[in-house]
């Protein structure tokens, strides 16, 4: 991307790294969002039992520790019930991953 494109869409002309990517290959995930999404998956899956997906109370506890970690990353609370059902949503189906595993 040319230079005064760069500045004109509002990023450095060196791209990924302006993005935060480790290196060239990794592009478009900042370190914050790993960091979180790494956090939430090891937290979803230290406490989902076998039967989380019926039970309402396991889930609510699990609704209470996605918005802590969100909150804590300081993720936006407009945004962070939709976060969070997506969250729930991804780790139905990692979880039957984790079962088979």
């Amino acid at each position: 991307m040319p230079a005064r494109r760069a500045r004109v869409a509002g990023v450095r002309a060196c791209g990924a790294a302006s993005r935060g990517a480790a290196h060239p290959g990794q592009r478009g995930v900042l370190p914050g969002r790993r960091a979180i999404a790494r956090e939430l998956v090891e937290t979803v899956h230290n406490n989902v039992t076998i039967d989380w997906t019926l039970r309402e109370n396991v889930r609510a506890q699990l609704r209470v520790l996605v918005k802590r970690i969100l909150r804590k990353h300081g993720y936006p609370p407009d945004k962070q019930e939709t976060a969070t059902q997506t969250v729930l949503e991804q780790a139905e189906v990692l979880s039957a991953e984790w079962a088979a595993a």
